[in-house]
């Protein structure tokens, strides 16, 4: 199982942190929207394998990928 979960509440704007970052996926720069968003992401193994977490997850808008932060 893996779940992730975003918050419309936790956004900030970080337009210093993505001023000359551009997409890979959408070639969209930093500048254009520098928002920030925060979740949790959910993990566990359906077949006892894996251990469960929960881990906190950012978003940049900007190019729709996440980061989980151990």
């Amino acid at each position: 199982m893996y779940v992730k979960m975003i918050s419309p509440e936790i956004q900030v704007m970080a337009p210093r942190l993505l001023a000359n970052y551009r997409s890979p996926f959408n070639g969209r720069s930093g500048r254009e929207l520098p928002v920030v968003s925060a979740g949790l992401a959910i993990t566990n193994s359906e077949t006892g394998c894996g251990a469960f977490s929960i881990q906190p997850w950012v978003r940049f808008e900007v190019c729709s990928n996440g980061l989980v932060i151990s």
